[in-house]
């Protein structure tokens, strides 16, 4: 799957379909029924040995999905969700803006170490879209 395609029109939509669902309640129920993610997207080899999947890559996506900030992100945050992406993500993809990734909003707040190296995550807080806007362009 082209990675583009994992940040539009995979993330907006679930910004949408997550906003909906939350609006959707009753606001005395809002507050422990709401949903809100955290969400990394992070590109590498990953290896299973029958017994489950294991890799550098998994390891710098869930040090960047567990850091501190990104938390911390989610937490002050209006919106739904908050995105961490990994340098590799954001230099090779998000910097660029295709249609749809609007790579001005992407923050670098993010330093986590695996191995020994260094990774820095940049952080996105998607603004949500009604759905049926989503939906509209997406058939067209």
């Amino acid at each position: 799957m082209p990675k583009t395609l994992l940040l539009n029109p995979l993330v907006p939509t679930l910004v949408a379909l997550l906003a909906d669902r939350n609006a959707s309640l009753a606001s005395a129920d809002r507050y422990c029924r709401e949903l809100r993610l955290r969400a990394v997207i992070h590109a590498g080899e990953v290896h299973c040995d029958g017994k489950g999947y294991f890799g550098e890559a998994l390891d710098v996506a869930f040090r960047l999905l567990d850091a501190r900030r990104v938390k911390d992100c989610l937490r002050q945050a209006v919106a739904p969700l908050v995105l961490v992406v990994s340098e590799n993500i954001y230099w090779s993809i998000v910097r660029h803006e295709y249609e749809g990734i609007p790579g001005n909003t992407f923050e670098p707040l993010v330093r986590v170490t695996v191995a020994g190296r260094r990774h820095q995550g940049w952080v996105h807080i998607p603004v949500p879209e009604p759905v049926s806007s989503r939906s509209a362009g997406l058939a067209a």
